[in-house]
Parts: C-alpha cells; structure tokens; sequence
C-alpha cells in the first residue's frame, strides 16, 4: 500500500501516533484517523509501488501483534465509533475467516469509496 495525502490532513490527523506499542500499522492507524475527520479518498487501481517481504521483516513480528494493535487502535477515542463495524464483521465470519486488519481496513474503504462514488454520480 502506499498513499499520498495532503499536509493540512496529516497535521489535523496529529501524523503518526509515536505511543503504538509495535512498529507496522502506523499507516493503518493514520488512514482510519483521516476516515474519523472526513478526510476524502481516491483509489487508484494502478500498482505504482511495490512492498517486499522477506524473512525478518517487521511486517512478520507485525501480524503476530495484530490483535493488540488492532485492540489499541480500536479504543482510541476518536475511534470507537469504528468498534461495532469491526465487532460485526468479526462476530459473521467463522474463525477460520477472521479479518485481519488490512482486511477490514479494505472493507472499510470500500464502503466509504462507494459513498463517494454514489455522490459523483
């Protein structure tokens, strides 16, 4: 993932949090601040970056803290309106199928992408 934004929001948004208690979902946790200030997205679907993973990257130790991370960010206070969307679309996948936080960040985008699509039109 990679995303350009602009300054004005990344200053209202307060740039990363420098208190997430592991390195990996800063970006996450920063696009779902922009969602809370009504910051407008625009996807565009062209690769125009690539990410590698290899053995011992921090994306590896990241998954392993996921549920932490994502307990962390979720109980932001500017964030737990987003609680009962995570907790619904948790609660109606089985185990197996559980989300992990691109995941829902990406659910999350779609709706909000289709608010913006049906405005455009």
């Amino acid at each position: 993932a990679c995303a350009c934004f602009r300054r004005s929001d990344w200053d209202r948004a307060g740039g990363y949090d420098e208190h997430m208690p592991h390195m990996g979902w800063e970006d996450w946790d920063l696009w779902l601040r922009f969602t809370a200030l009504g910051v407008q997205f625009r996807y565009i679907p062209e690769v125009f970056f690539e990410y590698r993973v290899r053995e011992g990257s921090m994306i590896q130790d990241t998954r392993k803290k996921k549920a932490e991370l994502e307990t962390y960010i979720f109980n932001k206070p500017n964030l737990r309106f987003l609680a009962p969307l995570r907790s619904h679309l948790l609660a109606s996948r089985p185990a197996s199928e559980l989300y992990s936080g691109r995941q829902l960040l990406g659910m999350l985008m779609d709706r909000v992408l289709g608010r913006v699509r049906n405005k455009d039109h």
